[in-house]
């Protein structure tokens, strides 16, 4: 949380929510104790 804090220029106060609510969507999963984006099998959605 801190490197990414740091590298974002966002507080984990902030941060904690926004990557709370992405675990919750699947965009991104805890892995070994970090946060890392999620595989969506496939390729760019737009």
């Amino acid at each position: 949380m801190d490197i990414l804090a740091d590298r974002t220029g966002l507080t984990p106060a902030i941060l904690s929510p926004m990557l709370l609510g992405m675990e919750l969507d699947g965009r991104v999963a805890v892995e070994h104790g970090r946060y890392a984006r999620r595989s969506t099998g496939g390729g760019a959605t737009g």
